[in-house]
């Protein structure tokens, strides 16, 4: 019995080193990625308003293009 609350313990200890290893990483990817855009909105704000537009439509189309879209249209 105690052999298996020790493995657990082990088990449970890694996964929670696991977890705080890719918080850490997913943390400073989210920080480069709202720099980036701070940079873009800053430096050019017609690739900024384009590349958003462009997204909201891929949002709209559950993100197909337009011409994935005239496929799917066309084999219904």
């Amino acid at each position: 019995m105690e052999k298996n609350c020790e493995e657990y313990y082990e088990f449970m200890e890694s996964l929670f080193l696991n977890e705080k290893k890719i918080s850490n990483e997913l943390k400073s990817k989210i920080h480069w990625f709202k720099a980036f855009e701070e940079y873009i909105k800053n430096n050019n704000i017609n690739i900024y308003s384009k590349a958003l537009k462009h997204t909201n439509k891929l949002e709209k189309n559950c993100y197909f293009t337009d011409e994935e879209i005239k496929k799917l249209e066309l084999n219904l």
